[in-house]
């Protein structure tokens, strides 16, 4: 659908999980890296003001090396939230690494039955990709541990985004006429899910790219993988958030010059800047759904 108001992207789709109402049941989950304890408190702290958080005891505590606790522990974790009935969402607590470990162990035989909103961000493109081939909306959108860093008017617009199922973005006015249902997410996320052979990018898709910490011959590597191995060929137009951070290295190339060279070749249109990854702001999208860019 298309928007009136500003230049923007609507994204809205039939088959949305139910709105998620103030005082809804929802569940924080650690699948990936371990959380600051700090930075939980204090996105737990402003989910409480709004919902009913269920989260286990010393969820901030739990880490085994660079996880969030074993395989086992949070693929247990995640499998049961997956199957509450009474739950409204399920809200990654951080990002980091993990999720593709456990993918394999989780079904969502009876989460597709009744889909709930799941919400997060950077490694949870693991779990939106796997959602996407299921047919059932996600919302990529800042995980707990950042939510008392993003400025207000993200945080609303992502409770918004839960309650209505449509999200906007800001893009050029000539955008008018472009479609399709978004994905994507974590450009290290998608590659890697390319070399595990699960990455399936659905056909006319708006393709949604960010990332953080990678120098930029790093960035051109995994877009150059993506190319070759055909999984760009189809998309409809390219959705560039921020790549926090990714330097330009010791041969100092600029990382959005290396995103042009490598993506303009195919033809598409492309967005650059939107307020969405690790920087200072990330907008949610709902994934899955239908954008109309106008």
């Amino acid at each position: 659908m298309t928007s009136s108001a500003a230049p923007s992207g609507l994204a809205r789709v039939p088959r949305l999980p139910p709105p998620l109402e103030p005082g809804a049941r929802i569940a924080v989950v650690a699948p990936s890296g371990p959380s600051d304890p700090t930075l939980l408190e204090a996105g737990l702290t402003l989910l409480r003001q709004r919902y009913d958080v269920r989260v286990l005891p010393r969820l901030a505590e739990r880490r085994r090396g660079f996880l969030a606790g074993s395989d086992d522990e949070r693929a247990r974790e995640l499998q049961e939230a997956l199957d509450d009935p009474d739950l409204g969402a399920i809200w990654i607590a951080r990002g980091g690494y993990g999720l593709a470990r456990i993918l394999p162990r989780l079904s969502f035989a009876r989460f597709a039955l009744r889909p709930r909103w799941i919400v997060g961000f950077s490694d949870a493109t693991v779990l939106h990709c796997r959602l996407a081939e299921l047919g059932i909306p996600s919302l990529h959108a800042s995980n707990v541990t950042g939510l008392s860093r993003v400025p207000e008017q993200d945080l609303t617009a992502t409770f918004e985004a839960l309650a209505r199922g449509e999200t906007r973005l800001p893009v050029p006015a000539e955008a008018g006429g472009i479609n399709g249902p978004v994905f994507g997410g974590n450009l290290t996320i998608l590659f890697s899910e390319a070399a595990s052979g699960r990455l399936k990018v659905p056909p006319g898709c708006c393709l949604l790219l960010e990332d953080v910490s990678e120098t930029s011959y790093r960035v051109d590597r995994m877009l150059t993988a993506l190319i070759d191995g055909g999984h760009l060929s189809s998309v409809k137009a390219l959705l560039l958030g921020e790549f926090t951070d990714c330097s330009p290295g010791k041969f100092e190339v600029p990382v959005k010059d290396v995103l042009r060279e490598r993506l303009e070749p195919l033809g598409r249109p492309i967005f650059f800047d939107l307020p969405i990854g690790h920087g200072a702001r990330n907008a949610p999208i709902v994934l899955g759904a239908l954008a109309a860019l106008s």
